[in-house]
């Protein structure tokens, strides 16, 4: 059997070709890693955020939830039209029993992250959903917040 040089063994175009897959295969899972840390990570800000939201929003101080918003909520809403808002949502969540997270978006961008949790409420004589946005740079500052009755009991 004749074998032309260089066509077998760990210098062959096949384990040239294998390793280079290797090794770019073993790049890919590295930045999967990194970006699922850094996912994790901006998640566990915005669901801090919203625990403090959900504090604010209950003890009335919607002039501060406002002030600390996302520049571009306020752009969106005035002050008192977000106000409004905020009371009608307080209101609803007033007999809040139970609170089900069925939703996690994030998306990494250069300078900074966007996050969406979505909720369903359950307060007693209707199911509530409820969704947050924010915007995490530095810190998270909330960008929207949505809240309507889905289902009435």
């Amino acid at each position: 059997m004749h074998v032309v040089p260089g066509t077998r063994g760990l210098n062959s175009p096949l384990a040239s070709g294998m390793r280079r897959a290797l090794v770019l295969a073993a790049a890919a899972l590295l930045l999967l890693g990194c970006y699922n840390q850094e996912a994790e990570r901006v998640e566990r800000i915005a669901q801090d955020a919203t625990d403090h939201f959900h504090e604010q929003l209950s003890a009335g101080q919607f002039d501060e939830i406002y002030r600390t918003s996302d520049p571009e909520l306020r752009r969106r809403q005035s002050a008192s039209t977000f106000i409004v808002y905020l009371r009608d949502a307080q209101a609803r969540l007033a007999t809040a029993k139970s609170r089900r997270q069925f939703h996690t978006g994030v998306v990494l961008q250069r300078d900074h992250a966007t996050v969406v949790l979505a909720y369903d409420v359950d307060v007693g004589d209707a199911i509530v959903s409820e969704q947050t946005s924010w915007v995490i740079r530095e810190q998270a500052t909330l960008s929207d917040y949505y809240i309507e009755t889905t289902a009435s009991r």
